[in-house]
């Protein structure tokens, strides 16, 4: 595979924007900051290439998040191309993915809540993350389901033309942990992952996909 025509003001390193395909999207802005800039034209280009992990999870969140593609990765560090391929981002890399790597869709999330006076209920939880979604301009959320006593209640949420998708939300009481699962689209994890990590009331957040839920088996920070 061949390198894209990166912009002239990417920093030399792995990652780069392509040139003329910035659509001034605000995506690399809201996510890596101290990773990306912009020229007079608002054309963003790497200005600096990940040094830490959280770096690189700040990028591979953007490169994730990205409608058309213009962030890619031309290095050959087998682990992030794993990354890459992993979150569905395998076309944005200049060499050739690992036959054996496919893209994951990590759609369960297991976490721990807070001790506090009242216990905490399905309902309660959900009702947090529909509040959070009513802060957020495109989202729409409707019919959060179950009662105080309910083992499961349930949230559908919105953000394009009225396509509602359901989130779930229960106690799993064999590990003592708090379990998220949704049914939209994969990217919807990530708007669920930044709910869980913003609110102060819920800690040490893991996602697995629906196979290692169901075996106990990996599981990861980020659902990327």
């Amino acid at each position: 595979m061949r390198s894209k025509k990166p912009h002239a003001l990417n920093v030399l390193g792995p990652f780069y924007v392509e040139d003329g395909c910035c659509t001034s999207c605000e995506v690399p802005k809201q996510f890596a900051p101290a990773l990306f800039g912009e020229d007079d034209q608002h054309h963003c280009f790497v200005k600096q290439q990940p040094r830490t992990d959280a770096e690189a999870d700040a990028m591979i969140r953007t490169m994730a998040t990205q409608e058309f593609g213009c962030i890619r990765y031309r290095g050959e560090d087998e682990a992030t191309v794993r990354r890459l391929v992993d979150a569905d981002e395998g076309d944005q890399c200049d060499v050739a993915r690992p036959l054996h790597v496919r893209a994951m869709r990590r759609d369960h999330a297991s976490f721990e809540a807070a001790e506090r006076s009242a216990p905490w209920t399905s309902q309660g939880v959900v009702e947090r993350l529909a509040n959070y979604l009513a802060k957020r301009e495109r989202f729409t959320s409707k019919a959060v389901s179950g009662d105080q006593n309910a083992a499961v209640a349930s949230l559908e949420v919105s953000w394009f033309q009225a396509n509602f998708h359901r989130v779930e939300i229960r106690s799993d009481p064999k590990s003592g942990r708090w379990v998220l699962q949704h049914f939209g689209p994969p990217r919807l994890s990530d708007t669920l992952h930044d709910w869980l990590t913003a609110d102060d009331a819920f800690d040490d957040v893991r996602w697995q996909t629906a196979e290692q839920w169901r075996s106990r088996g990996p599981s990861q920070p980020t659902p990327w």
